[in-house]
């Protein structure tokens, strides 16, 4: 069994673990605050909007990786922390690894799913109407005092 030295200057092993968590679970929270802001943004984004989020969606994505990975190694940091610790470590490793499983968690809880922006269609009904046509008396004549009124004269022409 090969022997791991941790030389951190004035900091124990255990404190260097929990600087390191500290740090990813700020990379964590940031990370889920800019995907969910990209999502927003995809969502209300025209066709050429939505492939600029789309490649912030894809680095984000790629942080997340970089993240697991990390996270990965600091699983293995602790369990051979653990293996090699006295024992009155033991609650500040059980307090690390209750960390560690917390930002696993938000790591790999929400899966990121992307939809497609829908066009947005107006449906409200055009309707188109008629103009009433206006129908204005023909007079022929003009009708001077004593001359007998047909009333077809004034009636308008049949369509």
């Amino acid at each position: 069994m090969t022997e791991i030295k941790i030389i951190i200057g004035d900091r124990s092993p255990v404190e260097d673990i929990e600087e390191r968590l500290t740090r990813i679970e700020e990379l964590v929270m940031s990370g889920k605050e800019e995907l969910k802001s990209a999502i927003a943004d995809l969502t209300a984004a025209s066709s050429e909007e939505a492939l600029q989020v789309k490649a912030k969606l894809s680095s984000l994505e790629s942080k997340i990786e970089t993240l697991k990975a990390d996270i990965a190694k600091l699983e293995a940091t602790v369990a051979e922390l653990e293996i090699k610790a006295s024992p009155d470590l033991s609650e500040e490793i059980a307090a690390i690894k209750a960390t560690t499983e917390s930002i696993k968690g938000f790591v790999e809880d929400e899966p990121v799913v992307v939809e497609e922006p829908t066009p947005v269609v107006d449906e409200t009904p055009v309707v188109v109407e008629e103009p009433t046509p206006v129908v204005e008396p023909v007079v022929e004549d003009v009708v001077t005092p004593g001359e007998e009124v047909i009333e077809e004269d004034f009636l308008p022409p049949a369509a």
